[in-house]
């Protein structure tokens, strides 16, 4: 589990998908990058209406959280 706080100062903690989430998200491709985007965060259990509410940054740090989380990405150290 890793925390993301976003540019609004909220935070969201982020955890890994579970392999049924992966199987589930492999079986439904999207010819639009930006959707997967989108159904990455709602598998993860992220409202989809809050989702499209946040800015679009904030939107990919969180789906990058989702994915470095599910396929064991350390996360950056900041100095």
């Amino acid at each position: 589990m890793r925390n993301v706080t976003i540019s609004t100062g909220e935070t969201f903690p982020v955890y890994p998908l579970k392999a049924k989430q992966v199987r589930d998200l492999r079986k439904k491709p999207s010819e639009d990058a930006f959707e997967d985007v989108f159904n990455t965060l709602e598998l993860a259990g992220f409202d989809a209406a809050k989702v499209e509410e946040l800015y679009f940054p904030d939107v990919l740090a969180l789906s990058k959280a989702v994915t470095q989380e599910t396929f064991g990405v350390e996360e950056e150290e900041k100095n």
